[in-house]
C-alpha cells in the first residue's frame, strides 16, 4: 500500500469517483473494474472482503494510471469539509 493514500477513507473514495469520472462510471468502475493488485476484485468486491480502504484506492489508482489529482482528491474532499465546519 502506498502511504501516499493512506489517510483516504470509503467515504472519500467513492465521492472520488463520482466526481472525477461522474455518477454512472464511477459506480461502474467500482462494481466492474478488476483490480490486478487485489487478485482481479472489483473496489466493491475488495471492500465486502474487508480490504483496507486506502489499499483499494491505491490500488485503483496504480491500475488507471492515475496521476496525483486523482491520487489525492480525497484531501481535498477533507480539506473542504474542515472549511465548512470553521
Amino acid at each position: 500500500m502506498s502511504s501516499r493514500t493512506s489517510s483516504v477513507r470509503r467515504s472519500e473514495l467513492f465521492e472520488a469517483l463520482r466526481h472525477i469520472y461522474g455518477e454512472a462510471l464511477g459506480t461502474s468502475l467500482a462494481a466492474d473494474l478488476s483490480l490486478l493488485q487485489l487478485g482481479g476484485r472489483t473496489i466493491d468486491q475488495a471492500l465486502a472482503d474487508e480490504v483496507p480502504v486506502p489499499k483499494v484506492w491505491a490500488a485503483f489508482c496504480e491500475e488507471m494510471g492515475a496521476g496525483d489529482e486523482v491520487r489525492f482528491y480525497h484531501r481535498s474532499i477533507a480539506r473542504e469539509k474542515r472549511a465548512g465546519r470553521a
